[in-house]
Parts: structure tokens; sequence; C-alpha cells
């Protein structure tokens, strides 16, 4: 996705939690997680990485990376799209080139998601079979006008198949509905349309994945919650960029260069960092790369009054169709106790440096339900050629609204030097979960609803890809859920 631990040491733990004894940090909801062996090995770069994904041409569109590294790279790649039910909807085959980018078109991919679901996942596969890579996404609407919708993706997270994604604008929004109208009674679409125009496609994607599910739980007015979910990148998309200079106007046979860096930033906290300097002239680079990684698992807990439904024009794969939305009343209400959210943490990064005047750092942190200070931060920094860091830590909220986490990092490379070899690179990745749960919190026995497991993933190191997997699948499985983390 987009797209090995160690217990932290005494004198990396934040000094208030250094403070604390092992009960108290029980009871305060945290917990370290059990080790797992560190590497120190190379930080090879993943072998293929999903650069951008958009609707073009009436298709979906599909940029991806590929390593620098000749053998990592097979000579034919399969990009294969699955509808929200699994089903294949579109495929093609690739023929890459170490460190080029592939752009790949899908055609047939995206039929009537209103049928097949919202929420639909590409798997790149190598010509042995063997994933690269896989990236759930999620389709939605875009309505400029009352002529017709056009359809729109964005990479989407881990998550029960047909759930509810919110977008991080229609999440702000669908809050700020709540607190305008507490417990009176609204239309949504017409409330959407007042205040927040340029959402209303999205409003009718969340109308008609919410309201039948509600109806089949308690039929017409009668208060129930739904799970939902958003996450948020910043920066949004993977932005790589590379630059070599040379001594004396240009290269020439023989002739090393004075300096090279390449930066890929994002999506979110994901970044590589990397400079080298093959000169004896003086060379100055300084390059940073920074993000953040947001996820939320949230309750919507509504009332459905009476509405009618009508057709709405949706353009796709070259034509008009219409289709059916509901435009429903709701009324917002609060769920009768507590839901017990468990929160997984986990960051990883490695730097390296080597040569007189090449330094680098790498620092993240992952904070739950906005902590003051970050439960789990780690740094690592200077001149040692190789360093790293890699730790999990879990956490216990409770709410009747939602929780949510939040993993930081920046990457930063300096090389200073006129000596004739100078090297630094940061890599990092990352890991974070959500089990919501009512389970155990004084609920009626009338009220139920199932453990909700939400997850986000990412690494610029091939070798933590399968850690990362089994990092995840373990935690939800110490909590009696089994999830398949792709």
């Amino acid at each position: 996705m987009l797209l090995s631990s160690v217990r932290g040491l005494p004198g990396l733990v934040p000094s208030l939690l250094r403070s604390l004894s092992l009960s108290s940090l029980a009871l305060a909801g945290l917990m370290w997680a059990p080790p797992v062996q560190a590497e120190e090995e190379e930080a090879r770069p993943p072998a293929a990485t999903l650069v951008e994904l958009l609707v073009e041409d009436g298709s979906l569109t599909a940029r991806i990376q590929w390593s620098e590294h000749a053998e990592d790279v097979p000579s034919v790649a399969t990009l294969v799209s699955y509808d929200g039910k699994g089903g294949f909807n579109a495929g093609g085959d690739l023929h890459p080139k170490p460190g080029e980018v592939s752009e790949v078109k899908l055609f047939g991919a995206l039929k009537d998601p209103w049928e097949t679901g919202w929420t639909q996942k590409l798997v790149l596969s190598d010509d042995q079979g063997q994933p690269l890579f896989t990236q759930p996404y999620d389709v939605n609407l875009d309505c400029p006008d009352d002529k017709g919708c056009d359809l729109t993706v964005a990479p989407g997270f881990g998550s029960p198949a047909d759930d509810i994604h919110e977008s991080e604008e229609l999440s702000i929004a669908l809050d700020q509905l709540r607190e305008q109208y507490g417990e009176k009674e609204f239309n949504l679409l017409a409330a959407i349309e007042e205040d927040f125009p340029h959402l209303r496609g999205e409003a009718l994607v969340y109308a008609r994945q919410v309201v039948p599910r509600l109806e089949v739980k308690t039929g017409r007015r009668g208060c129930n919650c739904t799970w939902t979910s958003t996450n948020q990148y910043s920066p949004f998309y993977l932005m790589p960029s590379s630059h070599t200079y040379y001594a004396n106007g240009g290269p020439h046979p023989g002739q090393p260069y004075a300096r090279r860096f390449a930066v890929n930033d994002g999506p979110g906290s994901l970044h590589s960092v990397s400079a080298s300097s093959r000169s004896k002239i003086d060379v100055f680079i300084n390059k940073t790369a920074k993000g953040t990684s947001r996820l939320d698992a949230k309750l919507r807990c509504l009332t459905i009054g009476p509405g009618l439904d009508f057709d709405v024009p949706v353009r796709h794969l070259g034509q008009v169709t219409l289709v059916s939305f509901p435009s429903p009343t709701f009324m917002n209400c609060a769920p009768p106790c507590m839901a017990r959210f468990i929160h997984m943490g986990r960051i990883h990064g490695q730097k390296v440096a080597m040569g007189g005047g090449a330094t680098a750092q790498e620092t993240a942190s992952w904070r739950p339900n906005g902590q003051l200070f970050p439960v789990l931060s780690r740094s690592t920094s200077a001149s040692a050629m190789i360093n790293s860091f890699d730790d999990s830590l879990t956490y216990v909220g409770y709410s009747n609204y939602s929780n949510y986490n939040v993993v930081t990092a920046t990457g930063k490379v300096t090389i200073s030097t006129s000596a004739i070899t100078a090297q630094a690179s940061v890599t990092n990745g990352y890991a974070q979960a959500i089990l919501g749960t009512f389970e155990g919190q004084g609920c009626p026995s009338t009220f139920s609803m199932p453990p909700y497991p939400v997850r986000d993933w990412g690494t610029t190191q091939a070798s933590k890809r399968t850690s990362l997997i089994k990092g995840l699948e373990t935690f939800f499985a110490d909590n009696g859920v089994f999830v398949e983390v792709e």
C-alpha cells in the first residue's frame, strides 16, 4: 500500500513516559509492542512505486516509478484493477525500464461503481505472478453543475470490504453539519448544496452508501451508526525529482559528475532522499523531504427521515448513464455507549552517510488522538555510516465519535565537501491501524456493530514490506480479528 521493531530504549522515550511505571503506562493506554529484530541492510527501494492515479481520457490512468536497480525490475509486469466486489474489471501488461516511469491506461476499469462498489484496488505483479504492490483506491463523483457528474479516483487504504470512505473535505463538512444542526432534521444534499457545493458529488456517493445500511439495520426513524473512515496524505502524491550536475560545463568520457541528488517526497510521510559527490571541487547539497499521514475511524450515528430518489447523469466510459441516488433527511443522534479504539503505530527509518562532509538525518513521530507529545518519536542523524530505528507502540482510547492517528516524518541530507567521494541518504516507512469495537463497553444487547479494522502503511525500503504486513496482521489477530493485509 499507499505506496522488525525494537523496544524503545530508555534514553529515547519521552521524559514524561520515562517517569511512569509499566503499570501506569498500561492504565494510560500505552503499551510497548513486542520487539522485532532490526535490520542493518542496504535500504533498497521497492521495485515499483505508484506515483499518480487519476481518471484521464475516460480511463483509469496509473503512473509507476521503477527502481534504478535493474536486477529488481522485471522484464514484463501486469497491472490489474479489481472492483469493490473483488471482480476483475481491467488489466494491462507493462515493459518497464529501470529508473523510468510507466504510464498505463486501464480502459474498462471503473465500470458501474454504484453497482460494483466505490472502494476498489490495483494489483501490480511481476512476470512470475508475484505482487509488487497492492493499492486500494476510492472512486467518487465530481458534479460541477446540474448537467452531469464525472468519476474521480484517489489513493485509498485498508478497510473492510465495501467500507464507507470519506474524503478529508467531506468529513470536515459532515462534522460542521453535525455541529450546525445538532439533533434537528436536515436534508443532507440540500445542506451540502448550500454550504459546500463543490462536494455535491461526494455527498451523493455518501448518501447512496449509508442509507441502505441504516435502513437494513433499523428501518426508518431508528437511530443507529455506521463506521466510516478517512485518510489524509500531505503531500498527496509521490513527487520524484533527480538532478545531476557536471563540472567544467558538461559530461565527458571518463569525467565523474560533481554532484547528484534524488528526492521522492510523499505520499504523506513517506520519502527517500539521496545525494552524492564524485569530484575534487567543492560542492554543496542540502535537501529535505517531509510529510504527514493521518488515519481516522469514525462513527456516523443518524436517524433517517423521508426523501425522494432522483436520477443523476454520470459520464463514464464514453457514455452518459442515469444513476439513481437517494436524497435523505438525516438527524444526528448519539450511540448508547462508548466505543473502544485500539491503536497501533510503527515508524522506521534509515540513514547512510559516507565520506567527509556528508550528513543525514531521519526523524519520525506517531501521535494518536492529537497527543500533546508524540507517544512514539525517534531520530537518527550525524555522519555515522549506517544508523536506523524501527519501533512499535499500541494505545487504547474511548469515544462515542472518533479516534485518529498521525505519522509525521522528515528526512534531510547534506553534502559540503571536496572529498573525491561522499554520499548520504535517508529512507523511511510506517504502519498505523485502528480497531474499533463496542464489545464489553456496557452496550445494550440490542446495539451491536462488528469490529472495525482500518490500516494504512507504506515504505521506501523493500526489505520492510513483509515485516509491515505481518506486523499489522499480528496486531489485529492479537485483538481477536483476523485480517489479510495487502
